[in-house]
């Protein structure tokens, strides 16, 4: 978790402009954490940051786009959950499949 909040303060100060610690810090910070938590890749956390931003802003997005921004979560998930099922890695999803596995519910 630090090395993440380091990251993100580090692409703040490389941005030139004045910190904004909400958008650059506290809003991605824990979709990073809970992204690596789970095992998804760095390269899909701006669209989980966007999902999370769905989920959690209720005057932003309309329910038809938080209903898509649900589906396109369920739907990424999905595979997500399959790809570690057949790889199980190091994170969370991948330590539950191993254990169900090893209980004979994988």
């Amino acid at each position: 978790m630090a090395r993440i909040a380091e990251d993100l303060v580090d692409d703040m100060g490389r941005s030139g402009r004045p910190a904004d610690l909400k958008a650059g810090l506290g809003f991605p910070l824990p979709v990073h954490v809970i992204c690596d938590i789970l095992g998804v890749p760095g390269v899909d956390r701006d669209r989980f940051s966007h999902w999370s931003d769905a989920f959690l802003n209720v005057s932003r997005y309309t329910g038809v786009q938080t209903g898509a921004a649900y589906a396109e979560f369920a739907e990424y998930m999905s595979a997500h959950i399959a790809a570690t099922r057949a790889e199980p890695g190091d994170d969370l999803i991948g330590m539950v499949i191993r254990e169900g596995e090893g209980r004979g519910r994988g």
